[in-house]
């Protein structure tokens, strides 16, 4: 594998309001090729050497960028002084793809440790590479050059194998199924943002469904729930929405300011899980 970088210097990702987060890259091109070297989450959790806590921020982030910039994401590396591998993520056109499907896509090929350091190489991007770092760093917009050509070729779709089987381990939150339960008793069954009813749609098979939103996160930490204050029912749509961003829970009002511009003052819009 050819070696040939161009010097780079760490930079920092930054939320779209400028809030810095714990996550750095560094821009580089590689045999002439545009790449993001990407690094490592490590040291202890909440320790003075903790580095790249906000790697799953940011790498959303940065591929949420590559988009909004015109650009196809062609290959990702894992790299690292152990290992050294191509991850089996497809190329893919940013422009139009869910920057948190292709993030978990990556970080679930990483497979034993989903926050290691990788590369992503790029093409298309429609910035001036004088600007690149400083795009991706702060997502300017006013990087992108306007009037670009249309660069994509068309993408070619290869069926791949899945169903593999995988053992995980990893820490969850428990929840209270009767809270739930306590909750659609209180709230009842209509999502509180967009006023969808599962019952009103598909009749007796979706009547009293709901999905059932933590006004506080429950991965904040253990404590007291209570249903007529901290539980909310949501659909499935709004509940994704809510959620996004990893580290950024919208609340309610935030949601339907969201909605508002295209929904109107309509309600009971369908809003199923697609």
């Amino acid at each position: 594998m050819s070696q040939s970088f161009t010097p780079a210097s760490r930079a920092q990702v930054l939320e779209d309001d400028g809030t810095p987060l714990q996550a750095t890259f560094s821009f580089q091109l590689r045999d002439g090729k545009t790449t993001i070297l990407f690094y490592s989450r490590g040291g202890t959790i909440g320790g003075s050497n903790e580095r790249n806590r906000d790697y799953l921020v940011a790498l959303e982030i940065i591929i949420a960028r590559l988009g909004a910039g015109g650009a196809r994401l062609d290959q990702v590396l894992l790299e690292t002084l152990r290992e050294q591998r191509v991850l089996d993520v497809p190329p893919v056109d940013l422009r139009t793809a869910d920057a948190h499907e292709v993030k978990t896509r990556i970080c679930r090929e990483q497979i034993s440790n989903r926050t290691r350091q990788i590369r992503l190489f790029f093409s298309g991007l429609n910035v001036a590479p004088e600007k690149i770092e400083e795009f991706l760093s702060r997502g300017r917009a006013d990087a992108i050059e306007p009037g670009a050509p249309d660069w994509h070729e068309p993408v070619t779709i290869l069926s791949r194998t899945e169903g593999r089987v995988r053992v995980r381990l990893s820490n969850v939150a428990e929840r209270d199924p009767s809270l739930r339960a306590a909750a659609i008793r209180v709230h009842g069954a209509r999502c509180v943002a967009c006023e969808f009813s599962f019952g009103d749609t598909y009749g007796e098979w979706g009547a009293d469904f709901i999905e059932v939103h933590h006004l506080q996160p429950i991965a904040d930490g253990e404590r007291a729930t209570d249903p007529t204050k901290d539980l909310v029912p949501l659909c499935a749509n709004c509940h994704r929405m809510v959620h996004r961003r990893r580290g950024l829970t919208l609340t309610i009002e935030e949601l339907r300011a969201k909605m508002m511009p295209r929904l109107g003052t309509e309600s009971n819009v369908p809003c199923t899980r697609g």
